[in-house]
């Protein structure tokens, strides 16, 4: 998960933490992301 973060969420910015995690598990809960199309297509062109 370290090594996802750092270069998904800190490096790039394709992806954005939602403040909304999963509920009702017994390890701990995963956070959900959502795909910033904005900062992708800045960088990469548009999104086929």
């Amino acid at each position: 998960m370290h090594n996802f973060y750092k270069k998904i969420i800190e490096g790039e910015k394709y992806l954005i933490a939602l403040e909304e995690k999963k509920r009702n598990v017994t390890h701990r809960a995963a956070r959900y992301f959502r795909f910033d199309r904005k900062a992708y297509t800045k960088k990469h062109g548009a999104v086929k």
